[in-house]
């Protein structure tokens, strides 16, 4: 006599794994933006800050980088977040014309960077909010 095996529920487990796998990537994109945030927010504060050349000029404004007018820190945006190849990825840029000689400097000009150590003070930062979301995210999903 052979043994009969029945399984059911089997289409409804499946769904609510693909509803947790939609549930998390939404949080992998909360948490992306998060990060972005606070390497918007150090780069503005390291724009704010006068740099060794400024520092003692009655000159100085609330913005050395571009003359005081406020143009470099009003142009830092943050995208959307991408997915390409699997990976997820979200950029902070400025879109001022000038960012580039004040973040790279030119032949005439020291450089200021601004973009590239926001994102490196703000590391282990971004990490833990990320690690934090994600998680919480998950979480939340299997608790559906």
């Amino acid at each position: 006599m052979p043994a009969e095996i029945e399984l059911s529920g089997l289409g409804e487990l499946l769904q609510s794994f693909t509803n947790i796998e939609i549930d998390v990537d939404k949080s992998e994109d909360e948490a992306l933006d998060k990060a972005a945030d606070l390497v918007l927010a150090e780069a503005k504060k390291i724009l704010r800050e006068p740099t060794a050349h400024h520092k003692g000029n009655k000159y100085f404004n609330k913005a050395p980088a571009d003359g005081g007018t406020g143009n470099l820190i009003n142009s830092l945006k943050k995208g959307k977040v991408k997915k390409k190849n699997g990976r997820k990825s979200i950029s902070v840029k400025a879109t001022a014309p000038h960012a580039h000689l004040i973040e790279l400097g030119t032949s005439r000009a020291p450089a200021h960077p601004f973009l590239r150590p926001a994102r490196v003070r703000t590391y282990n930062e971004q990490v833990k909010v990320i690690e934090e979301t994600v998680l919480n995210g998950a979480n939340k999903a299997w608790r559906k």
